[in-house]
């Protein structure tokens, strides 16, 4: 039930934090950008051919790391809010 409370409160908090973002107007990005990610594609591309692992690589270690990190500040938050209740130690 508490797991249940939680959790709706932190999908509200979010929505409501992220719903005056959805009125905002679409953007797009200027042509320097796009041609910027087509060479870092290319060159990524070319390196490819050579260690053909290493994007794989790179981007699972990053994602990995990206995910413990988010998953100790999940904890850290939850410990914090759970610390607040009153009448727990």
């Amino acid at each position: 039930m508490i797991t249940y409370t939680l959790a709706t409160l932190l999908i509200s908090i979010i929505s409501l934090v992220i719903s005056p973002l959805l009125l905002l107007p679409d953007v797009s990005l200027p042509a320097s950008v796009a041609t910027a990610v087509a060479s870092v594609g290319a060159w990524l591309a070319s390196i490819s051919n050579v260690l053909p692992f290493t994007v794989a690589a790179l981007i699972s270690t990053v994602a990995a790391f990206v995910a413990v990190e988010v998953g100790i500040f999940a904890y850290k938050v939850v410990k914090w809010i759970y610390n607040k209740i009153p009448g727990v130690q």
